[in-house]
């Protein structure tokens, strides 16, 4: 067997000949993911593949962006139970309100899954503008780790930056989950439908976050 950039049966001009064991062993090294490459002699040898800066720099971004998109941020909690509100429905629940205070409504429903909220409508807007300020600083960490990132010159800066925990100098880094108590809640009936009193919520942090991101 020969070798010159590739396999040959039969001698080639500028090609070095090699065993049939060493080219069986060859292609069961490229078959688990390494590569055929030539070493300073132009004999074929199998080499582990080292990616560019700038495909590491692509994996960290994605990296980041999938982060970004988990429920270990896009998380919030009301009353012991965990969900999300994305963009469109919280656009949408401020519509409804809206609808609804004019009609002379003083309580309003907010829906985590199968698990209904039954809230005054004072309580419900607070709760979505806090979503929404959180949103807005999620973004804004969103943006700065990925300009840290691009800015980055070497591949060990770039696999030793972890989103989760770094720091950025002159800014805020970490930021907490949203949870809303329901201390003095009461199951309504046999539905999951839980009533807050006016005065039946208090903010409370969940723990450090991290980073936050943006929301949509």
């Amino acid at each position: 067997m020969y070798w010159r950039d590739g396999f040959y049966s039969k001698p080639v001009d500028g090609g070095v000949e090699i065993s049939m064991e060493y080219y069986k062993e060859l292609l069961e090294g490229q078959d688990g993911g390494l590569l055929i490459l030539e070493d300073e002699t132009g004999i074929p040898v199998l080499r582990m593949y080292e990616p560019s800066i700038e495909e590491l720099r692509i994996i960290k971004l994605q990296e980041l962006e999938e982060y970004d998109r988990s429920s270990a941020v896009n998380t919030i909690s009301i009353g012991g139970v965990s969900g999300w509100l994305d963009k469109a429905t919280r656009v949408g629940l401020m519509n409804s309100i809206s609808v609804e205070q004019a009609s002379g409504r003083t309580e309003t429903s907010i829906w985590l899954g199968d698990h209904r909220f039954i809230m005054p409508i004072t309580e419900a807007v607070g709760i979505l503008r806090q979503i929404e300020i959180y949103t807005v600083d999620c973004n804004n960490a969103t943006r700065e780790h990925a300009a840290a990132i691009r800015g980055l010159r070497s591949k060990e800066d770039i696999e030793a930056y972890d989103f989760k925990t770094a720091i950025l100098i002159g800014h805020v880094s970490l930021y907490e989950n949203l949870i809303w108590s329901n201390r003095f809640c009461k199951w309504i009936g046999s539905t999951n439908a839980r009533r807050f009193p006016s005065w039946g919520r208090s903010a409370i942090s969940s723990g450090p976050l991290s980073r936050c991101w943006s929301r949509q």
